[in-house]
C-alpha cells in the first residue's frame, strides 16, 4: 500500500497492476485483494481529488494477487504459442486425476509382468521381491506415485532422478562421501551436535540459578566436551568412531535441601533426550562403515535402479493420457510456466537442484521472463517458508536481477508445515542466514518482524514460555531465544477499563532464553483469558457408594471436558469485539476446536456437544 500510494521516501507512486503478489491459498489471495480495495477507498475519502488513487481503484480488479498455480496459469495462458500447447486445457480435478494415476500405475506394473524381455524380467522380478508387501500390488503402486511426486517438485524431473540413478552406482568410497546424500547426511549430524551443544550451554546455566542442582555442573560439563568434539569431526567415519566410543559420567548424589526438585527433573529429562537422539543417530545412520555401507548399496541398487526407470516410465505415460484428454495438474501448470520462462538451470558451488544445498543457481531466462519482468516493479511472496525450489526458480525468472533487487519475501521458518508436499524451508534459512540486517552496501536486506498483533499477552506469555524449553534448531529451524520469540504489538484492552487503556500493554517484552521459569514466576493472576493445560484422567478412583459411571469412550471424555469448558466460557466470559471497540459476552461463535485429525474426533464432538445443549458443527470427510 505504501509503494502504491507514494509513502516510500523518495519514490514515486507505483501502479497497483505493476505488483506480483503470490500467497499460499486463493482465500488469502482474495482476502488480500479485499483489504487493499478497502485501503485505497480509505485513502480516498481523505483526499477524494487524488486522480493516481482514482486510477488505482480500477486497476485493483487486474492486480495480481494470486496463488502460484494462478501466476503459473496465467503465463500459460499468455504464452501458450511459444510452446504448442493447446490453449483449450483444462484442469483435472482431483479425484480425476487420482484415478488416473491409479489406471496408469497398474498399466505400467501388468506390463512389466507380461515382459518377455528375460534381462527386463529379472530386474523387474527383483524390483517386486524387494518391495512388495502382501499380496497386492498396492505397496509397489504408492511408492512409484511417491517417488514421482516428489521428482515434479524439482525443475527438471527427469534430471532429477538420473541424478539418484547415479548416487546408486558409485562404487569408490572416497567419491561417495562426496555424494548428495552423504553430504546431507553430515549436515544432519553437525546440525544434531550443534543444537546438543546449545542446550547443554542452557543446562549448565541453569544449575547456577537459585535453586539450580550445582552438583551436576561436571557431568554436563563432560557431556559438552564430548559434544563439541563429535561437532569438530569432518567425516563420516569420524563421527561414527566418536559416535561409537560415548561414554556418560553419572549424575552427582550429593544432597542439597536448597535444590529445586524440579530443576533436577529438567536436566535429567534433558539427559535422556540427549542420549535417545546420539544413540538413534548411529543406529539409523551411523552403524555401518563405509566399505560396509557400499557392500549395501551395491545390493541394493538394482531394485532400486528399477523403481527410478519405472517412476520415468510412468511419468511419460501419464503425460500422454493427459495430453491425449487435453488435461493437466498443478505440477504440470509449474513445469509449462518454467519451460516459458527459463531456457536452463544451472548449479553453482555448494548448491544441489536435488533439495540437499541452498538456493544458488544460475537462470538462463527467456525473452518472455524478460518481457514480464520489465512489468513488475515489485514480487511479494508470502508464507515464503513453504516455497519449493522449482517455485524458486520460477519467480526469480520474472524479478529484475534475478531474486534480489525488487523481490520481498514474508515467512516464519518456525511455520513451515509442508515438508511432506516437498517445501523446501532450507532457501528461506539461507536467506535469513545471509542477508545483512543493515541496508549499508547491501543489495539485501532481512528485516526482523518481532511483533504479533493477533494475540492476548497471555497467549504470547504461555507460547513463549513453552517453546523457550523445546525448541531447537533440529527441531523447529532455528533456535528459539529472544530474536525468534513472540512479543505484544497489539492493543488489547482488559475486561472493565476503557479501549484506549490497552496502550501500555504495547510492546511488552518477553522472558529471556536463559531463564525459561520467568513467564510462570511473573504470570498475571489466572483471569478467564489465561490460557490453560486440561490434565485428563482418563481411569478415575470409584467412590465409596458410587454407582459406576456408563462407560465412556477417550474421545467422549474429552468432548464433556471441552464442553465444561465453553459452558464456563458462555456463562462468565468476554471477548473484545473490534468493530464495537468494545467487549461483549462470549457467544458460540467465537469458540474452535482445533483437532489434529477429524476423522473419528470431529462427529464425536459435535454429538458430545449437542447433547450437551451447544450448538456445534463439523464438517465430515465421510459417506456422501
Amino acid at each position: 500500500l505504501s509503494l502504491v500510494c507514494g509513502d516510500m521516501e523518495g519514490e514515486e507512486p507505483v501502479d497497483v497492476d505493476r505488483l506480483l503478489v503470490v500467497t499460499f491459498t486463493k482465500a488469502a489471495a482474495a482476502e488480500m485483494r479485499e483489504r487493499v480495495g478497502l485501503a485505497l477507498e480509505r485513502r480516498l475519502e481523505e483526499d477524494p481529488e487524488n486522480e493516481h488513487l482514482q486510477k488505482q481503484q480500477t486497476l485493483i480488479h487486474n492486480t495480481q494477487i494470486t496463488t502460484i498455480d494462478s501466476f503459473c496459469q496465467y503465463v500459460i495462458r499468455n504464452y501458450f504459442h511459444q510452446i504448442d500447447l493447446d490453449p483449450s486445457f483444462r484442469i483435472g480435478d482431483e479425484g480425476e486425476l487420482k484415478l488416473l494415476k491409479g489406471d496408469v500405475v497398474r498399466e505400467l506394473l501388468e506390463d512389466h509382468y507380461g515382459t518377455e524381455d528375460p534381462e527386463e524380467q529379472a530386474r523387474f522380478t527383483e524390483f517386486v521381491e524387494a518391495y512388495a508387501v502382501g499380496k497386492s500390488d498396492a505397496g509397489l503402486e504408492a511408492l512409484i506415485l511417491q517417488v514421482y511426486e516428489a521428482a515434479v517438485s524439482y525443475p527438471y524431473p527427469k534430471r532429477w532422478l538420473e541424478r539418484c540413478m547415479e548416487d546408486y552406482q558409485e562404487t569408490d568410497a572416497r567419491k561417495l562421501e562426496k555424494s548428495s546424500w552423504m553430504r546431507y547426511l553430515l549436515s544432519l549430524a553437525e546440525d544434531t551436535f550443534a543444537g546438543l551443544a546449545g542446550e547443554l550451554g542452557e543446562m549448565i546455566k541453569l544449575c547456577r540459578t537459585p535453586g539450580g542442582p550445582w552438583m551436576y555442573e561436571d557431568a554436563l560439563r563432560s557431556d559438552l566436551e564430548q559434544t563439541e568434539e563429535l561437532a569438530s569431526c569432518r567425516s563420516y567415519e569420524e563421527i561414527r568412531r566418536r559416535l561409537s566410543e560415548l561414554s556418560f559420567a553419572r549424575l552427582s548424589a550429593k544432597k542439597d535441601a536448597d535444590v529445586q526438585e524440579e530443576k533436577k527433573n529438567q536436566i535429567k529429562a534433558f539427559r535422556e533426550g540427549m542420549k535417545k537422539s546420539l544413540k538413534d543417530l548411529k543406529e539409523k545412520y551411523f552403524a555401518l562403515s563405509l566399505k560396509a555401507a557400499l557392500e549395501v548399496l551395491e545390493k541394493a541398487a538394482p531394485a532400486a535402479l528399477e523403481l527410478l526407470r519405472l517412476t520415468a516410465e510412468f511419468a511419460d505415460r501419464y503425460q500422454e493420457k493427459k495430453r491425449l484428454k487435453n488435461l493437466a495438474d498443478f505440477p504440470d501448470l509449474e513445469h509449462l510456466a518454467l519451460e516459458i520462462l527459463v531456457e536452463d538451470v544451472q548449479e553453482e558451488a555448494g548448491a544441489d537442484l536435488r533439495g540437499n544445498g541452498g538456493g544458488n543457481f544460475r537462470i538462463a531466462v527467456t525473452d518472455a521472463a524478460r518481457e514480464l519482468a520489465g512489468r513488475y516493479v515489485q514480487i511479494m511472496i508470502d508464507e515464503y517458508q513453504d516455497s519449493n525450489l522449482l517455485q524458486e526458480v520460477i519467480l526469480n525468472s520474472v524479478a529484475q536481477g534475478q531474486g534480489v533487487p525488487n523481490v520481498f519475501m514474508v515467512g516464519d521458518v518456525k511455520q513451515s508445515i509442508y515438508r511432506f508436499r516437498l517445501a523446501r524451508p532450507e532457501l528461506f534459512m539461507e536467506k535469513y542466514r545471509t542477508y545483512p540486517q543493515t541496508e549499508e552496501d547491501a543489495s539485501a536486506i532481512r528485516i526482523d518482524l518481532h511483533k504479533n498483533f493477533r494475540s492476548r499477552r497471555e497467549v504470547l506469555e504461555a507460547a513463549n514460555s513453552v517453546f523457550f524449553r523445546l525448541m531447537t534448531e533440529a527441531v523447529g529451524g532455528v533456535r528459539y531465544d529472544s530474536a525468534a520469540a513472540l512479543y505484544l504489538g497489539a492493543e488489547m484492552p482488559e475486561p472493565g477499563e476503557s479501549p484506549g487503556a490497552a496502550g501500555a500493554e504495547k510492546g511488552a517484552a518477553v522472558p529471556e532464553q536463559n531463564a525459561p521459569s520467568a513467564v510462570s514466576e511473573k504470570a498475571a493472576p489466572r483471569r478467564m483469558n489465561t490460557p490453560e493445560l486440561l490434565l485428563l484422567d482418563l481411569d478415575p478412583p470409584e467412590e465409596d457408594g458410587e454407582e459406576k459411571q456408563q462407560e465412556r469412550t477417550n474421545r467422549e471424555l474429552e468432548a464433556h471436558a471441552a464442553a465444561a469448558c465453553i459452558r464456563r466460557l458462555l456463562a462468565e466470559g468476554q471477548v473484545y469485539d473490534r468493530k464495537a471497540d468494545a467487549f461483549r459476552p462470549v457467544r458460540c461463535g467465537d469458540i474452535v476446536i482445533l483437532l489434529r485429525s477429524l476423522t473419528g474426533w470431529g462427529d464425536v464432538y459435535a454429538r458430545v456437544l449437542t447433547a450437551e445443549g451447544i450448538p456445534a458443527h463439523t464438517e465430515s470427510r465421510t459417506g456422501y
